[in-house]
């Protein structure tokens, strides 16, 4: 593939993450590409065009040899004009996961998981389990994580340590299904499904026939009605990290996944035991004898700050949310939201939730505005300082069921600079 790719000039549409991914593979690869963003239009290694009539000129002509087109996700390619102008010439679309699948080494297994909450701590839960098991039989081998989460798929191609790849674990987001026309894995994993990213996707059959796509060529199909928690699993969440009932589908999902790549029980049981979860995913950040403070950032629609408030529903809790809002709001949220003991509002979304709380017959001393993430910890900290003593430890929960691109980069900018913030106000805790 990688000799055929030489001969052709490719278009990068989108110049994010993964689209700057593509172009370092091309430049170690010496393949021939163009780069177009909408907003981007310098770069220290190529010319990134912004405009739609740079590449196919003002009468829809071709100005650059285009042969192929690579389509970064989250570009509708419904509406986005390089891509329609594509689609208009019959010029072949891929995604970067049809690059690395047509050009990986496929003696290596490679596990993909998607799926509309967990996917993330499942599949670092998988790479954490099979690194466990290749250092017990004393491999100098590892699994590699990439995808929607960590590093962009092809970057894992140009790494100098290939030898060292004994396993691929891959994070696939509805975008990069959506838009991948074939993925060749070995084991595919769907958790589960929820509406979310309707406003990409146009619908929910849309949505979920995107994340479907993952069991195109799958040699093993795990789906969710598989992930029935057995009774081993559920003993075993009194030893771990892993908190709530959404983390048993989590562990279940793994451990599934481990077995059939012939891991040992024993193996799997131990390194879910020492799996600490990851980062902005419900992560423990601080705690002291009155509160725990939980960075749960990565919680973007409200199914996900819903699987956060069952596992925290034994404690007081203190409840920021914010941003910008999904399709439908909190309002799903109710029977959770009138338990908890207090509500702090930032964000783009802030007059909303504010009315659909109201709507919702939540208590005005309840709720607090605070427009900034700033205020709403100050503010929050210093009411669970005055909350008195408790039976149990208050939660300060950041949940926000809402994207983050009002005020921050993405969820890890949020989440990092909520740990941020705790640093400055929570001297007085031990970190976690």
């Amino acid at each position: 593939m990688l000799e055929n790719l030489k001969n052709k000039t490719l278009l990068i549409v989108g110049m994010g993450k993964s689209g700057q991914s593509v172009a370092r593979f091309c430049l170690k690869h010496d393949i021939r590409f163009v780069a177009y963003d909408d907003k981007l239009t310098e770069s220290t290694d190529y010319k990134i065009y912004s405009h739609v009539d740079q590449i196919f000129g003002i009468d829809g002509n071709v100005v650059h040899s285009i042969d192929l087109v690579i389509q970064s996700p989250g570009i509708n390619g419904q509406i986005h004009p390089v891509i329609r102008c594509s689609k208009s010439k019959k010029i072949p679309i891929l995604s970067d996961i049809d690059l690395f699948n047509q050009c990986r080494d496929h003696s290596i297994p490679c596990i993909g998981i998607t799926g509309t909450n967990g996917k993330s701590t499942t599949t670092s839960l998988v790479a954490h389990i099979l690194n466990d098991h290749l250092q017990k039989e004393n491999s100098e081998k590892y699994a590699w994580v990439g995808g929607n989460i960590g590093v962009p798929v092809l970057d894992l191609l140009i790494q100098e340590n290939q030898n060292e790849v004994a396993f691929y674990v891959l994070e696939l987001s509805s975008y990069q299904l959506d838009i991948a026309q074939q993925i060749a894995l070995d084991i595919a994993l769907f958790l589960n499904i929820t509406a979310d990213h309707i406003d990409y996707h146009g619908t929910f059959d849309a949505y979920q026939l995107a994340k479907e796509k993952i069991f195109r060529a799958a040699k093993i199909s795990i789906k969710p009605a598989d992930l029935v928690v057995t009774s081993d699993i559920r003993i075993l969440q009194d030893k771990c990290h892993l908190r709530g009932d959404h983390n048993l589908q989590n562990m279940q999902a793994a451990y599934l996944i481990c077995k059939y790549l012939g891991v040992s029980l024993d193996t799997i049981y131990e390194a879910i035991t020492s799996f600490k979860g990851i980062e902005h995913r419900q992560e423990i950040v601080f705690e002291n004898e009155k509160c725990i403070v939980i960075n749960d950032s990565k919680a973007t629609n409200a199914d996900a700050t819903e699987t956060a408030l069952k596992a925290f529903e034994s404690y007081p809790i203190f409840l920021i949310l914010g941003g910008v809002a999904k399709d439908g709001g909190i309002l799903s949220l109710k029977s959770y939201l009138e338990k908890v003991e207090k509500i702090y509002l930032i964000g783009q979304a802030q007059n909303l939730f504010l009315a659909q709380l109201q709507t919702m017959g939540i208590e005005k001393e309840k709720i607090e505005t605070c427009e900034t993430l700033e205020k709403a910890v100050s503010v929050s900290l210093s009411d669970i300082q005055k909350c008195g003593d408790n039976s149990s430890k208050s939660i300060l929960l950041f949940s926000p069921a809402c994207a983050s691109f009002d005020q921050f980069l993405n969820f890890e900018d949020r989440g990092l600079r909520f740990k941020r913030l705790l640093d400055c106000y929570c001297s007085g805790c031990e970190p976690r």
